[in-house]
């Protein structure tokens, strides 16, 4: 009875440490940057902008922001940084509400005084929407990095993906002996998987081709559409514009395709 007693204790000894020990792994390398901007000597790939732009945002060194949907995916820091002489990074988040992209914008302002830029989509699609609406169908927020509440933490510190993501971190970095981050150019740029341009289009086949065709009613602006447009804006546009004089904001409509307007 002692023996099975005294081996139950060393097993939950044992697992505890395990525990601590991943644990600790993720706190010290922070895959996410909730605690700190990367640690030099190892390598951290940006892949993941709704657990990584948060830690992004609160700790890497800029003065100036690229953010927006999928549609700012693509820019290029190192261009901005040329043309307004400024440091620039780049936290989009695809398919995002315009809540979703200013709760990250007022980050920036709270953890960052020197910021002096902001470039910004502005998603046509989205501008009638309820100025809280969220993205839920894009996937489970990991709200715990995002507030400062210590005790949520446990989900992110003894996360499997996020000790994971560590392991690789480890390996990559001993492996090619490389060191930083992925940088702000490539960060979340799908340019290189698709052709662009109007023989590509038209070369596809689908519904797509079909959507220029004259619609059965015009659909009027409601005035649910009016007011939601209006407060949408008040609260995830202007406001945070109005709050900081001294930063300068771009904000712009994406150029979207002929498709999308032919679809309306």
């Amino acid at each position: 009875m002692k023996s099975c007693k005294s081996f139950v204790i060393a097993f939950v000894a044992l697992v505890l440490l395990l525990l601590a020990s991943a644990g600790a792994v993720v706190v010290i390398v922070d895959p996410y940057f909730h605690y700190h901007k990367p640690l030099e000597g190892l390598f951290y790939e940006l892949n993941n902008e709704r657990s990584q732009n948060d830690g992004i945002t609160k700790h890497f060194d800029y003065d100036a922001i690229i953010t927006g949907t999928s549609m700012t995916e693509n820019f290029k820091t190192s261009e901005a940084d040329r043309i307004f002489d400024a440091r620039f990074i780049k936290v989009p988040y695809s398919g995002a509400s315009f809540k979703e992209i200013n709760d990250n914008l007022k980050v920036a302002f709270t953890y960052n005084k020197k910021l002096r830029m902001v470039i910004r989509s502005l998603e046509p699609n989205f501008i009638a929407r309820d100025k809280n609406w969220m993205r839920i169908d894009q996937g489970n927020y990991p709200t715990y990095l995002y507030d400062k509440n210590i005790l949520n933490d446990v989900n992110y510190v003894f996360n499997r993906e996020a000790f994971s993501a560590c392991a690789f971190i480890v390996y990559n970095s001993i492996r090619t002996g490389i060191s930083g981050c992925t940088d702000f150019d490539r960060y979340s740029n799908w340019m290189k998987w698709y052709t662009f341009g109007k023989e590509a289009f038209l070369s596809y086949e689908g519904e797509e081709r079909e959507c220029f065709s004259e619609p059965e009613k015009q659909v009027p602006l409601s005035q649910k559409d009016l007011q939601n447009t209006i407060e949408n804006i008040a609260q995830n546009v202007t406001a945070l514009a109005q709050e900081n004089p001294q930063c300068t904001f771009f904000y712009f409509f994406p150029p979207y395709s002929i498709v999308f307007w032919g679809g309306l």
